[in-house]
């Protein structure tokens, strides 16, 4: 029944948007790949792309004096 609503919900979707939506929702690379017709490689390579066009998280510097933050410059 799980399979069944995950390939309709990602039924309209391009590959790539399919394999995020359903790495999201919690589903291992092996069932994505089993579920759009390709392999747990193509799945793989795809959420690596991703991950790694993802900007880093910027973590603020704060004085510890005061707790405030300061600009790096």
């Amino acid at each position: 029944m799980l399979r069944l609503a995950a390939l309709q919900l990602t039924s309209n979707m391009k590959q790539v948007q399919a394999i995020h939506t359903l790495s999201a929702a919690g589903f291992e690379r092996r069932l994505i790949a089993d579920l759009l017709g390709t392999t747990p490689g193509t799945v793989s390579v795809t959420l690596a792309k991703a991950k790694a066009k993802q900007k880093p998280r910027e973590i603020p510097v704060v004085d510890p004096a005061t707790l405030t933050p300061t600009s790096e410059e």
